[in-house]
């Protein structure tokens, strides 16, 4: 008997290529598991619908929590409303962190 399809791995979020974040499931979007870790993300709204927060995906997925009403390009995501289906790795500065 296998377990495997019962238990997803948790993603690791990456910086230009640093992994910063194991994304557990603790926080509720990708924007504040950024935030926990200091990362300098600018955001407005938190629903995916201004669009500040955009930011370039170099690898990887995220599914949304809402719709966002944002226009995004296939490499965009907006942390404020998404969380990482797989190992993520964004467009994102790691200084600070």
């Amino acid at each position: 008997m296998t377990y495997k399809k019962y238990f997803k791995k948790a993603p690791i979020v990456s910086l230009k290529g640093q992994p910063v974040i194991l994304f557990d499931g603790k926080h509720s979007s990708l924007l504040e598991a950024l935030e926990s870790k200091k990362v300098k993300v600018f955001s407005e709204c938190r629903n995916g619908f201004c669009g500040a927060c955009k930011t370039t995906v170099i690898s990887g997925e995220v599914s949304y929590l809402t719709q966002p009403l944002a226009e995004l390009k296939a490499d965009e995501c907006l942390p404020c409303c998404c969380v990482p289906e797989t190992d993520l790795n964004l467009k994102l500065s790691c200084q600070g962190v």
